[in-house]
């Protein structure tokens, strides 16, 4: 009898280990279901975050396109003579020209930024409007420029404000 006794002792202490495991492995599952949802559910939260931030940068392109479509265009006969000064693709050149030459942006660059044009428009063969910035502060400038006949081009600043 004490062994059948020791025997069963065994099959209850074997069960009832048996059991403490399965509890642990359903509270430890349970718990790592918990925590992915609560990942899921942050990464959903991003998600909508990324698609909002998406929509207001398609406006925002939408809004530059429409200034871009809309923006004064040197006409035809104005890029011809433009062209004929040494200019194979007048507006790309002149833009690409202001770009490279910062120092006509009379303002000093605040907080280790390093000032440059950000937007230029070349509104007629004479006048050009250009944004500035060093990404604290920023600024507009209007220009005049003039086209040499070997294609050099020179400027000069008429005025210019921080806002």
């Amino acid at each position: 009898m004490k062994g059948l006794l020791n025997k069963k002792s065994k099959w209850r202490f074997f069960w009832l280990g048996a059991t403490f495991v399965i509890l642990g492995l359903v509270v430890f599952f349970g718990q790592e279901n918990l925590n992915y949802k609560r990942k899921l559910l942050k990464s959903q939260e991003s998600e909508k975050r990324l698609f909002r931030e998406i929509a207001n940068l398609k406006n925002l392109l939408k809004e530059k396109e429409v200034l871009l479509e809309n923006q004064p265009k040197l006409n035809r006969w104005e890029i011809e003579e433009l062209k004929r000064k040494g200019l194979k693709d007048p507006v790309s050149e002149i833009i690409a020209d202001l770009k490279r030459r910062k120092e006509l942006i009379p303002y000093k660059a605040v907080l280790g930024g390093k000032m440059y044009f950000c937007e230029v428009y070349v509104l007629s063969p004479r006048w050009v409007l250009a944004s500035f910035e060093d990404g604290h502060i920023m600024g507009k400038m209007l220009l005049r420029y003039s086209v040499g006949n070997n294609g050099r081009i020179s400027w000069c600043v008429i005025d210019s404000y921080l806002y």
